[in-house]
C-alpha cells in the first residue's frame, strides 16, 4: 500500500485557505449573511454557520478576486467552473484569437478586416453572411459548399479567411483549414516518402482535410495548367468527394470560370475535374463570383 513519506508534511486547512483566497480566515464574511467562519482557526467550512445560515461557501475565481458561486449537485455544493463568467469570457476570446491566428496567413488575416467595406465585393459578402449566419455552413439545410470564382486579386482568398474567421469568432465551427491545391498536392505525393516523418506529417494532413469541421481548399485549379499527375488528380477527387458526399462544410476557391454546357443547358463549375464531382456540387453547392478591380494592385491585399 502507497503511504506519504513522513518528511512530506500537508498543508494545514488554514493554509490552504490563505494560499487560496489570499485571505486569513478571520476575515472571510459570507456574501450572503454577512457572518464569519465558525472557525477562523481552520478552513471555513462548507457553510458559514451551519444550521443557521446554510449558505454554501463560495470560491473565487482562479484569474481574479471575483466569487465563482457554486452549483449544488445533489447533497453537496461543487464548483461549477474555475474562473468567473468575465474571465471565462475572455479566456474563450483569447483562445479564439489564437485559432483564428493559427489557421489563416497573416497577409490574408490584415486583408480581410476591410474586406467587408469594399462596394465592388457587396455580393460575395451577402452570400458568405447568409451561408456562415442564415444556413450555419449547411447545417440548417441550406447548401454546405461555396464555389467562389474569380479573376486574379479579385479577394477570393481574403473572402476565404473572413469566412474562416467569422465561422469560428460565431461558433459555428471550432476548428477549421485553410489549404492550398498546391499544398494538398505536395502531401499527396509526399505521403510515399522514404522519409518516416514526412510520410507521417503528409498522411496526418490528408486525414484533417478530409475530416476537419471546415475546409478552404484555395487556388483549385492553379496547377491545372501544367497537368495533374494521375495520383494527384485522384487524391483531389477523393477529398472532394468525401466532403461533398458526407455534406461536410467546404469552401472551394478558383480562377476558374464555370463553362456552359449546350446540351444539358447548364453551368459546369468543376466539370474540367471531375463530372461526377461536378454533378454532387450541383446537389449540395452554391457559386459565387467575386468581382472587381485587382485589390492586389490597389494596395489593399
Amino acid at each position: 500500500m502507497f503511504q506519504i513519506p513522513a518528511s512530506v508534511k500537508p498543508t494545514p486547512p488554514r493554509d490552504q485557505w490563505l494560499i487560496l483566497t489570499g485571505q486569513e480566515p478571520g476575515e472571510y464574511l459570507c456574501p450572503n449573511c454577512d457572518q464569519g467562519p465558525e472557525r477562523p482557526q481552520e478552513a471555513p467550512p462548507m457553510y458559514c454557520r451551519p444550521g443557521v445560515c446554510g449558505c454554501p461557501m463560495p470560491w473565487p475565481c482562479s484569474t481574479c478576486t471575483n466569487i465563482v458561486q457554486p452549483v449544488k449537485v445533489g447533497r453537496h455544493w461543487d464548483r461549477p467552473a474555475a474562473h468567473c463568467g468575465a474571465c471565462a469570457k475572455g479566456r474563450h476570446r483569447a483562445q479564439t484569437r489564437e485559432t483564428i491566428e493559427r489557421i489563416i496567413p497573416d497577409q490574408l488575416r490584415q486583408s480581410a478586416k476591410a474586406l467587408y467595406k469594399n462596394p465592388h465585393r457587396a455580393d460575395l459578402m451577402s452570400a458568405l453572411y447568409r451561408w456562415i449566419g442564415t444556413d450555419k455552413l449547411g447545417a440548417s439545410g441550406g447548401p454546405s459548399c461555396l464555389l467562389v470564382h474569380g479573376s486574379r486579386g479579385s479577394g477570393k482568398s481574403v473572402a476565404a479567411a473572413w469566412a474562416i474567421a467569422k465561422s469560428i469568432n460565431d461558433e459555428v465551427v471550432s476548428n477549421a483549414l485553410y489549404l492550398t491545391e498546391d499544398t494538398f498536392i505536395r502531401a499527396a505525393v509526399d505521403q510515399f516518402s522514404d522519409a518516416k516523418d514526412v510520410a507521417n506529417s503528409s498522411r496526418g494532413l490528408m486525414y484533417r482535410a478530409a475530416a476537419i469541421p471546415f475546409l478552404v481548399l484555395d487556388e483549385l485549379g492553379s496547377t491545372r495548367s501544367h497537368g495533374y499527375s494521375e495520383r494527384e488528380k485522384k487524391e483531389i477527387i477523393r477529398l472532394l468527394h468525401k466532403r461533398l458526399s458526407e455534406r461536410l462544410p467546404t469552401m472551394i476557391v478558383t480562377n476558374l470560370a464555370p463553362s456552359q454546357l449546350d446540351a444539358e443547358g447548364r453551368l459546369s463549375h468543376l466539370g474540367w475535374l471531375d463530372e461526377r464531382i461536378d454533378s454532387r456540387f450541383q446537389g449540395c453547392g452554391v457559386a459565387v463570383r467575386c468581382s472587381g478591380p485587382d485589390m492586389r494592385i490597389g494596395g489593399t491585399q
